[in-house]
């Protein structure tokens, strides 16, 4: 170093090391790449990643003429027919991973090979993806949620995430690394400008916080330290409804809003009342949620929430809807799908019945390491090949999954991952005489959803129809007898 600036040797050995960061997270960029095959004529056989291990010509593969591998050799050149996987040349670097190559699916209905990155659904490269990728995750901390969340403000939950940090350069801090003698409180001039005491114990900021808490429906003063405030905020202020939202907000703006008038104070000699940064944080949050057009059930709790808040929302009374199996046409049979996934299995139930809602067969079967959308259209899949190997020709596939019935139907946006199940199921649908796909309310679907609890490992069961459990014949009989399913 000299006079400030990087000398010659420096500055070469910091680009160095730049170059080399970023060609280290160059083998990650490529493990988040995969190539769906449609013929193979635009993905490199040895250098794009299209195999689930990686590019074809990994390390200790040598590319060269003599050995007939060309380095612009495309998938193409494996391909026989069209569709079959062929080692015409017999390659032995090839023939090494000639069961991944084989497993390999062709997804014949894209309009050619398509590139995705894998850590999102729709396969789109995006910079936040990219950096989860790359940066190693910490332990989840108990008050994220409570900090960041839908709604926030980003200067209002930065200040509150640097005060749950204890970071906040307070007073008494900055004593603490011999920067400031005077610690005295200026909100309060009864105590130390610390975190503890400015969140909450200081009678200035407790009186803020007092009345927020009263709006959101507790009648209590500050507790001892910040981190006992953090601790029970975590227990009542964090959820997913509009009350949580509204709370989490008032109280990231009664931190900002105190923690401005503290420096308000120091740095530029103005000072406004307590009912001033009370009224401040409340315009701030009723700003927010002023606009909230969601309605509302209609209970007191609710009207005296909303009412303390002035907020002006609609309130709605719960209605509740009946709903019954439909029985299909004569000649036609219904599919019955259902998912579920619990830990570390998924599960999935199928049912087919007649137009007298008589069974025909009943399926249920598992797998390992599983979204619910691919259980729902694994589901889906299976329901169609036992109506094939019972030689059924018109059939309508029911699933309570909106997501999967609009992805086959092509209303939703095929994630690049099931897309492979899709193709089989389009396939599928297109060898019977009448295929139809619909969505059905949960209520209605507990046949299936009996069949999903079954199974509990990665196998597949069929029902004997003659013999099948109590339970499963009374839901069948209570469909076929058109009882009536209450759906609040």
């Amino acid at each position: 170093m000299s006079g400030g600036k990087f000398s010659s040797p420096a500055k070469i050995m910091f680009h160095v090391n730049v170059v080399v960061v970023i060609l280290l997270t160059r083998g990650i960029a490529v493990g988040c790449v995969q190539y769906l095959i449609k013929d193979g004529g635009s993905t490199l056989l040895w250098s794009d990643p299209w195999l689930p291990g990686g590019p074809l010509g990994g390390h200790g593969v040598l590319l060269a003429e003599a050995l007939g591998r060309d380095t612009f050799d495309c998938v193409k050149k494996l391909f026989h027919n069209g569709d079959i996987w062929e080692n015409v040349t017999a390659d032995l670097a090839i023939e090494a991973r000639w069961a991944e190559v084989v497993n390999t699916k062709i997804h014949s209905r894209l309009p050619e090979d398509m590139a995705v990155w894998t850590p999102t659904a729709n396969g789109a490269f995006s910079l936040r993806t990219a950096w989860d990728v790359v940066r190693i995750p910490g332990a989840k901390l108990p008050w994220c949620d409570l900090v960041w969340f839908p709604s926030s403000q980003l200067c209002f939950s930065f200040i509150t995430w640097l005060a749950c940090l204890r970071k906040l350069t307070t007073r008494c801090l900055l004593a603490q690394w011999g920067l400031v003698v005077d610690t005295a409180c200026v909100l309060c001039q009864d105590g130390t400008d610390s975190l503890d005491h400015l969140l909450f114990r200081c009678s200035f900021s407790a009186g803020v916080w007092r009345e927020v808490l009263h709006l959101n429906g507790f009648n209590r003063g500050p507790l001892g330290t910040w981190d006992e405030e953090v601790r029970w905020l975590v227990k009542h202020f964090i959820g997913c409804s509009i009350y949580s939202r509204v709370r989490r907000f008032s109280f990231t703006a009664s931190v900002y809003k105190l923690w401005q008038e503290r420096n308000a104070r120091i740095f530029m000699n103005k000072c406004n009342s307590a009912a001033s940064v009370l009224q401040c944080v409340l315009s701030d949050t009723r700003g927010v949620f002023v606009n909230f057009t969601k309605p509302i059930p209609d209970d007191a709790v609710n009207r005296a929430f909303f009412s303390g808040w002035g907020f002006d929302v609609s309130f709605v009374h719960p209605k509740a809807s009946f709903h019954v199996w439909t029985p299909p046409p004569r000649g036609w049979v219904v599919l019955n799908c259902d998912d579920s996934v619990r830990q570390d299995r998924g599960g999935y139930g199928v049912i087919g019945r007649d137009h007298r809602g008589c069974p025909i067969f009943a399926v249920a079967g598992g797998a390992r390491d599983v979204s619910i959308v691919h259980m729902e259209l694994q589901a889906i899949k299976a329901a169609l090949l036992h109506a094939k190997s019972h030689n059924l020709s018109h059939v309508q596939v029911r699933s309570d999954s909106m997501m999967a019935i609009q992805m086959i139907v092509g209303s939703f946006h095929i994630s690049w991952s099931v897309r492979w199940l899709i193709e089989d199921i389009w396939r599928l649908r297109d060898s019977f005489s009448n295929c139809s796909f619909a969505h059905q309310v949960r209520e209605t679907n507990g046949c299936a959803d009996y069949l999903v609890s079954l199974v509990d490992s990665p196998m597949e069961i069929s029902l004997c129809i003659d013999s099948l459990p109590l339970a499963l014949s009374t839901f069948i009989q209570n469909d076929a007898g058109g009882k009536r399913y209450l759906r609040m």
